[in-house]
């Protein structure tokens, strides 16, 4: 009789196998444990990158395609920090910190914008973002992510910030944004990431990058793995009169969210690789059809005017941005990841996905966000800790 140990053990090694081949391999490998990081050529950077730091630490930055304006949203050094590590008060002056600007190529300069009619008084953070023209290409709707401190308690004691996703009205390259409207917190929009907002202010999708009890930053290994193995997070929609609802559910660590315009919307995870292509339908949720395959998680991500997705690549999440957490001037690394149709796809060789800057973070610092300016040959980059701002001539 064959022993009832030789039984489990034949069965433990053919299974831990496929646990590793299926789950625990893909997973190391898009975390990065392993990879190694070459910095960015420096005669390169040097004769194709300028830098500009009149503003920094911009977690997100969307381009205008049509004017080659550059919207940021940004903060000191302090509040991101502040804000990763989910601090119980807000730094002095929190609304003078955090900010939305733009860029302007034409001047290689940078203004601010300032949100009229806008309460700042329990403003933590801007993270993610979009632009969107109106229908008459005159004025733009701002959509901003805005992480607020609790009117009770506080975010380490709650577990997250009362975030919202905040709606403005602007025309053109203006100084000045209008407030329209708020999509408070409710239990569809619980931990906003990114936003992809409509071209009549009115709706908008969000990806849910955190639980209602998780916390808000960070996570244990515990809520790491659990979202792993039970996906559970989502893709929320809102709209100002029809109200919320979840639009795709069974994610992993959604963050960055992008759409080409057309119904299809891109999402990003920070936790494993691949960007997940969906379709809005009738009813407005979201509909998977496919997977880009992509070496790393990936942060926010953006369309250029040729239909091109670019994202900004974590290459090394787990041994390196955990540091960031302590040090947030850690020299995190980064790829700017491009993905577009193969003019001929054949199955398995539907896009072409490919590497176009990698630094090991010294010269690109915790790249969360960039833009490719199709028209004018233009690369956008910055990030979460980034000291400047860097534009790339680059096709």
């Amino acid at each position: 009789m064959t022993s009832p140990l030789l039984i489990i053990s034949a069965l433990t090694v053919p299974l831990s196998a496929l646990l590793y081949q299926f789950y625990a391999a893909p997973f190391i490998t898009s975390l990065g444990v392993f990879r190694t990081i070459h910095p960015v050529n420096p005669e390169w950077f040097t004769s194709n990158c300028q830098t500009n730091s009149e503003r920094q630490n911009c977690e997100k930055i969307v381009l205008h395609q049509e004017s080659g304006l550059v919207y940021m949203a940004c903060a000191s050094i302090e509040q991101r920090w502040r804000w990763l590590n989910g601090m119980p008060e807000q730094a002095p002056a929190a609304g003078d910190i955090t900010h939305l600007a733009i860029y302007d190529p034409a001047t290689q300069s940078t203004r601010r914008v300032t949100l009229d009619g806008f309460d700042m008084s329990r403003t933590i953070i801007f993270h993610g973002m979009d632009v969107v023209p109106d229908e008459s290409g005159a004025a733009v709707y701002i959509y901003l992510v805005h992480h607020r401190m609790p009117v009770e308690g506080t975010p380490m004691a709650l577990g997250y910030y009362d975030s919202a996703i905040e709606v403005f009205e602007s025309k053109v390259g203006s100084t000045n944004a209008k407030h329209l409207h708020t999509f408070s917190r409710n239990n569809v929009l619980l931990t906003p990431n990114d936003v992809v907002g409509s071209n009549d202010g009115k709706s908008v999708y969000f990806t849910n990058d955190g639980s209602k009890a998780a916390p808000r930053r960070g996570g244990s290994l515990g809520h790491l793995l659990s979202d792993l193995f039970a996906p559970s997070l989502t893709v929320g929609y809102c709209h100002s009169v029809d109200g919320c609802k979840v639009a795709l559910g069974g994610l992993t660590s959604p963050n960055g969210i992008a759409t080409s315009g057309n119904g299809t919307l891109y999402i990003a995870s920070s936790l494993v690789s691949g960007l997940l292509v969906t379709q809005r339908l009738d009813d407005n949720t979201l509909a998977r059809i496919e997977t880009i395959p992509t070496e790393q998680a990936t942060d926010n991500l953006s369309v250029d005017g040729d239909g091109a997705i670019w994202g900004a690549g974590l290459p090394r999440l787990l041994p390196d941005c955990q540091s960031a957490f302590d040090n947030i001037t850690f020299p995190v690394p980064h790829w700017t990841v491009k993905a577009h149709l193969n003019q001929v796809s054949t199955p398995g060789n539907k896009y072409n996905v490919q590497k176009v800057v990698e630094d090991d973070g010294h010269k690109l610092r915790f790249i969360t966000t960039v833009a490719y300016d199709s028209k004018r040959s233009k690369l956008y980059i910055h990030g979460l800790s980034t000291p400047y701002l860097t534009v790339c001539d680059y096709s």
